[in-house]
């Protein structure tokens, strides 16, 4: 009798510990660090630099800050700008500020500002994303023609 009780035991004990690593697989896997994100337009200003509109997809069950954004080496200023005014029919259109919070399993679209010396878009785009739980790095190509934009194609919004 105590040999079928030590049997059963050790299988309880062996299924309790395939339980705790599958919960602990689950939940690192859930927490870990995943965001995604894609450049949705570029809006240059002759001379003067350019605004880009991002999205950012927070994959994880934790909150992420971004703390920073770099595109070819230019690094976003952090101010929150007014790029249009808006008017009883349309908002108006603002850089978002860095630092911001993206909470779990959020995302967020914004447009943040560059300024560049004339900058050549022909080999796309490197764009370092820094956020509280690490960076980023993704090269971006040009899309299409109508990916980047005269300023006035958004002050038409």
């Amino acid at each position: 009798m105590s040999i079928a009780i030590s049997i059963i035991s050790l299988f309880i004990s062996l299924f309790a510990m395939l339980f705790n690593g599958f919960n602990t697989y689950r939940n690192w896997n859930r927490q870990r660090f995943k965001i995604r994100y894609e450049m949705k337009k570029v809006y240059f200003v002759e001379n003067v630099g350019f605004y880009v509109k991002f999205l950012v997809i927070n994959d994880s069950s934790e909150p992420i800050t971004i703390t920073g954004i770099k595109v070819n080496d230019k690094i976003a200023d952090s101010r929150n700008l007014t790029i249009t005014d808006g008017t009883k029919t349309k908002p108006s259109l603002e850089t978002k500020a860095i630092p911001f919070e993206i909470g779990s399993f959020g995302a967020e679209e914004f447009y943040t500002y560059f300024y560049r010396n004339n900058e050549n878009f022909s080999k796309g785009f490197v764009v370092e994303l820094r956020t509280s739980r690490g960076v980023t790095t993704n090269h971006f190509k040009k899309r299409d023609n109508n990916f980047i934009e005269p300023i006035v194609n958004l002050l038409k919004y």
